[in-house]
C-alpha cells in the first residue's frame, strides 16, 4: 500500500487472532511483517494488522470494504489494484 496502488481495500469482520505488523510513524503508509522490513526506522512499532492495513489505505486514497459471513477470506484481506 507504502506505493498507493490499492483501490480498495477488502478486510474480514471477524478479526480475532489477527496477526501483528510493523508500522512507522515517519511513513504511515508503509508496512511490514517484520521490524527488519522498515530498516533502521526509530519510529517502527508494532501493532495489530487491521488498524495499520486501513492507516495505510486511507493515506493511500483507496477505499475500504468489510467482507461479511458467510463470505470467507482465507487470510483475513485482499485488496483490488489501481494498476
Amino acid at each position: 500500500m507504502a506505493e498507493g496502488r490499492v483501490e480498495t481495500l477488502l478486510l474480514a469482520a471477524d478479526r480475532g487472532g489477527d496477526p501483528t505488523l510493523y508500522a512507522s510513524r515517519r511513513d504511515p503508509r508503509a508496512l511490514g511483517t517484520d521490524s527488519a522490513a522498515l530498516g533502521e526506522d526509530p519510529t517502527a512499532f508494532s501493532a495489530p494488522a487491521a488498524p495499520l492495513l486501513l492507516r495505510s489505505a486511507v493515506l493511500g486514497g483507496a477505499s475500504f470494504t468489510e467482507v461479511l459471513p458467510p463470505t470467507r477470506c482465507t487470510d483475513g484481506v485482499a485488496a483490488l489494484l489501481r494498476y
